[in-house]
Formats: structure tokens, C-alpha cells, sequence
């Protein structure tokens, strides 16, 4: 059975077509509000996690075992060059990054307010990278006990066999 030719659009992708909202004029504020909210909670859920590891203590059963989890400042350094990058980018004045630069010192203005906005999303993208490196190599050296040059090496000659 096929769709009639009325309603056919050969530039559509999906059968059904997808619901249209009409939120067209408020799109850019609603993804600003989600965006500054995802980041509010994800800020919120660190300093809880930082303040609940500083005040953990070992499990009754065993009290001379390590606490599991403690945040370190190496912990610390991608949320805080996050937050540095998200003030320096909402810091800068629209104005000054639409200018041309053709009036009397407006040139120097511009390039400079162009590049604090560089750096604000630099030091978002420093946090933001920061943060799955730590993740993703915090696992292989705390839980496994494998020393560092392993995970740097992991492919030596000597590891194969020759069966």
C-alpha cells in the first residue's frame, strides 16, 4: 500500500511522518535552559559525591580496609576548568564578537573577544576530556594493580606465544 501523492515528500526519510510542536520561536531558549540545567546537575552530583567520599568510612565488618571511593583533586581539575570555560564564554558581550573591526581600535576588541571565547571552549573541552580520561584510566590503575608501564605497552613481543 503506498502513501497518496498529496501528502508524499520525497525528502522524507521515515515512513510516518515526525510530530511537529510548536516550539519553533522557543527552540534556542529551550536548549539554552536544558544545557545550563544538565550542567548545574551535573556540578550539583560531583560536590555531593566530593563532600559523601571526604566523610565516608570503611564498612563496619572490616574496619581496616580502605574506604572504596575518595575524590582527589586530580578528581577536581575537570569540573573546575569546565567552570572556568563555561564563565569566560557567558563573560564575553555579543556585540564585540559580531564587529568587523573597521573602526578607530574596535579591531583589537574584536580579536580579543574572539579569542577569550576560543580559550572559554577550550578549557570546556580540556574539562570535558579530562573527565572521560580520568574515567576511563582510574579502573585500570587503582582496581587491578597493573603497573603503568603494562597499560602504556600492553603489546610486547615477549607476550605472544609461538604455538
Amino acid at each position: 500500500m503506498s502513501l497518496p501523492r498529496s501528502t508524499y515528500d520525497p525528502r522524507r526519510v521515515c515512513l510516518l511522518p515526525f510530530p511537529t510542536l510548536a516550539l519553533a520561536q522557543h527552540k534556542r531558549s529551550i536548549g539554552v535552559y536544558t544545557a545550563g540545567a544538565l550542567f548545574a546537575l551535573g556540578n550539583w552530583l560531583f560536590f555531593d559525591a566530593a563532600v559523601l567520599s571526604a566523610h565516608a568510612k570503611p564498612p563496619p565488618d572490616a574496619p581496616h580496609d580502605t574506604v572504596p571511593v575518595h575524590v582527589s583533586f586530580v578528581d577536581w581539575l575537570p569540573g573546575i576548568l569546565s567552570i572556568f570555560g563555561l564563565l569566560i564564554v557567558n563573560l564575553i558581550d555579543k556585540e564585540r564578537l559580531i564587529g568587523d573591526g573597521g573602526g578607530f581600535g574596535e579591531g583589537g576588541l574584536v580579536w580579543r573577544a574572539r579569542l577569550f571565547l576560543f580559550m572559554g571552549f577550550a578549557l570546556m573541552a580540556g574539562g570535558l576530556a579530562g573527565s572521560v580520561v580520568r574515567h576511563r584510566t582510574t579502573p585500570f590503575l587503582v582496581n587491578t594493580g597493573i603497573p603503568l608501564t603494562e597499560l602504556l605497552h600492553p603489546y610486547r613481543p615477549s607476550s605472544f606465544s609461538s604455538t
